[in-house]
């Protein structure tokens, strides 16, 4: 108990003097670009290093918080509902504190306003600066997507929806023509609806007025279920879809009540942890747009490395789950709007699309890292799960790891926010595995390149048939004139069109979660 309160004194301090320190040392420590880490920097052991005056102004400011504890802390941590992310000392669940501390260093000084690291159900690390991040909503990004994924999975459970059924089984018969509507549940999760994706549609954050019809709107160029593409308006469909299909079911909801009471209670996310945009027509934004802490992150990761348990409750089916994290036939590196590390020579890796499109030989998205390990995909937002390892791991921050590497090598392909991993998030992986210290054989044998990042920069110039290739989108996205469905800047017929007064009213109720006036919930349906 008395390391207990050393420690929760401590990270008070800490917390004290990171709100008080001044801009300009919190600046100096998130400067990506003056950090390098390659062949020439110092080393532990033989895995490099930050060195120069913003590696010392990280260690200096994140020494007393990055690695938790001190000796003797449990080696296995019940995460629950109601409760906090139980802590514990690196050693205790086999790392290394001084690497921890130096991956999480790395990590902090690369942009990440949150990092954690969980073992065995353990907290054991964080960053310098969670303490001031963890409790705001930031947006999710990409990782949205993955949320999508899992609440889909509890639809199919309950026998709402049957993946492999036409999304058309469940739509007012008047909405989308025949090819669209034949498409599957599983063809959107494998992102290979077939649909032309159009990025005017899709990068259109705040001002689509019905999503689900932009993906309408995308005719079908290729037979679904045969061509990955990362589409950003496909995955707001599987949310209509779901709603329709609850409401056929004699379970008329909101989608986002539907994901309050079946998933977020069971992992106890209160709802002032979050709100989640809409379009203009009301359907919940399925791509991205969800605002959650970042402390919440690592209540998804349990979830994903349990199975779909959590706190000894199947929220998910093991069957669901399992399907979950299977390789998509189209993309060697994707899963359920989820991405896979596990490729290998001879398969086919698929990029995010942007600048272009490439298909590349099957190497793993992240070479220092397990190959069974999945993750999350957003503007900088993260979430790894390494089941072999029982380690999840969370980061938030829109400054991606590879960005500053990417710039100093002309890398410019890795530049663009959103990609699955290059050279930075290739060295973070690389400290962090060398800070395990019980990692079975079977498992270092999968990680392909424990040494310095190999690949050479990519250049692949930009694909701009992506962003001309429907010349009317732009009307149609923007304004909803000529959208199918009789739409118009408001809305859409037949649809509540309440997105843009929903979020007025839902965004203020996050700020008791803000500063830590909340009640977790204690389980849902």
């Amino acid at each position: 108990m008395k390391l207990l309160h050393r420690i929760d004194a401590k990270r008070s301090r800490l917390r004290a003097a990171l709100i008080a320190a001044p801009i300009g040392v919190l600046v100096a420590a998130a400067t990506a670009s003056v950090i390098s880490l390659d062949s020439s920097t110092g080393t532990s052991g033989d895995v490099p290093v930050v060195s120069g005056g913003a590696a010392a102004a990280t260690t200096s400011l994140a020494s007393a918080l990055p690695v938790l504890g001190g000796s003797g802390g449990p080696s296995d941590c019940a995460m629950t509902r109601t409760g906090e992310y139980q802590r514990s000392d690196p050693a205790a669940v086999g790392l290394d504190p001084q690497r921890l501390a130096e991956a999480l260093n790395y990590a902090s000084a690369n942009g990440s306003f949150t990092i954690k690291v969980f073992r065995h159900g353990c907290l054991v690390g964080e960053g310098l600066r969670d303490a001031l991040f963890e409790r705001a909503p930031a947006d999710n990004w990409g990782q949205t997507k993955t949320v999508v994924a899992l609440l889909t999975g509890i639809a199919a459970d309950k026998g709402w929806v049957d993946l492999d059924a036409p999304i058309g089984t469940y739509l007012q018969p008047n909405l989308g023509d025949a090819p669209h509507r034949a498409v599957t549940l599983r063809q959107l999760l494998w992102a290979s609806s077939g649909a032309e994706v159009n990025q005017v549609r899709g990068l259109n954050f705040f001002g689509d007025v019905s999503r689900v019809r932009d993906w309408f709107a995308q005719p079908i160029t290729r037979a679904p279920g045969t061509y990955y593409f990362y589409d950003q308006t496909a995955t707001s469909v599987i949310v209509y879809v779901i709603e329709k299909a609850m409401a056929r079911a004699g379970k008329p909801m909101d989608y986002q009540d539907f994901a309050q009471s079946y998933l977020f209670d069971n992992l106890g996310i209160p709802k002032s942890a979050y709100f989640w945009q809409r379009d203009r027509s009301g359907t919940t934004s399925g791509y991205s747009q969800l605002f959650m802490r970042p402390l919440e992150f690592g209540r998804f990761g349990e979830l994903i490395l349990r199975n779909g348990s959590f706190q000894g409750r199947q929220v998910i089916s093991t069957g669901y789950m399992g399907q979950f994290a299977t390789q998509a036939p189209t993309n060697c590196g994707y899963t359920f709007l989820t991405f896979t590390n596990a490729c290998r020579a001879g398969q086919t890796r698929v990029n995010v699309g942007v600048p272009t499109r490439i298909e590349r030989d099957g190497r793993p998205w992240i070479a220092s890292a397990p190959a069974n390990m999945l993750f999350t995909d957003g503007v900088g937002v993260r979430l790894w799960v390494i089941p072999e390892l029982d380690m999840v791991i969370t980061r938030s921050g829109e400054q991606e790891f590879d960005a500053a590497p990417a710039i100093s090598s002309l890398d410019v392909d890795n530049v663009v926010p959103g990609r699955p991993g290059a050279k930075g998030t290739h060295d973070f992986f690389r400290l962090l595995m060398a800070a395990v210290t019980d990692m079975p054989a079977t498992v270092r044998a999968t990680i392909l390149n424990s040494g310095p990042y190999d690949q050479p920069p990519e250049v692949s110039g930009l694909d701009l048939i992506q962003y001309i290739n429907q010349p009317t989108a732009p009307i149609e996205s923007y304004s909803g004139f000529l959208l199918p469905g009789q739409c118009d800047p408001f809305g859409c017929a037949d649809e509540n069109n309440d997105g843009l007064s929903k979020l007025v009213l839902d965004a203020p109720r996050t700020l008791p979660g803000i500063v830590g006036l909340k009640q977790r919930p204690d389980g849902g349906l």
